[in-house]
């Protein structure tokens, strides 16, 4: 049976339904990959990286103001799907740092089993934004989240398995309320 994006018109495709369809066809690769789209949907670049990694050039940083980049973390791949791991993580702390540096409409991540996606603030971000406001607060809220995870760890509430699978996502989110970032997390 057809997906259903699949089952779309092509005039009916939205920016979305595209991205959504590439995320697809990358979940269970090996090695990472990102794409790079307009605001219109439209591929303006392709890249494949190596296992944990994809590196731009000056080049292609340049054409990522305003687009939305996607890309695959394949590390849930090691794991069996009846370990939490298998599900993958969120975003590491230089995906958002290539995001706001470079100023993203959007950043998002497919694992496995899961679909993440960040945007910045009303007011926008920006390198500085990422220095003075951002790595701040990201630094802040990774202490306390191992703090947290150890308290939850330590009263047998959660695994340090669960702890490890858990981390980059309730960063984000905790990061995301202080901040006012649109933060997101999709199982798929």
């Amino acid at each position: 049976m057809p997906d259903e994006t699949e089952r779309v018109p092509e005039k009916h495709r939205t920016v979305q339904n595209i991205i959504r369809e590439k995320e697809n066809s990358i979940r269970r690769q090996p090695f990472e990959s990102a794409f790079l789209y307009n605001a219109q949907g439209i591929l303006i670049l392709s890249k494949a990286g190596v296992q944990y990694t994809v590196e731009f050039t000056r080049e292609e940083t340049s054409l990522m103001k305003g687009a939305i980049l996607t890309h695959n973390h394949p590390r849930g791949l090691e794991y069996p799907d009846s370990d939490i791991r298998s599900w993958g993580n969120s975003f590491s702390d230089s995906d958002i740092a290539l995001a706001s540096t470079h100023e993203l409409a959007e950043i998002r991540v497919v694992t496995p089993k899961q679909r993440f996606s960040m945007k910045p603030p009303a007011e926008g971000w920006s390198l500085s934004y990422w220095e003075d406001t951002l790595k701040p607060t990201l630094d802040e809220v990774e202490v306390w989240v191992y703090d947290e995870f150890d308290a939850r760890i330590a009263q047998k509430r959660l695994t340090p398995t669960e702890a490890q699978a858990l981390h980059w996502h309730e960063v984000w989110l905790q990061v995301a309320r202080r901040l006012g970032l649109e933060y997101a997390q999709e199982e798929d």
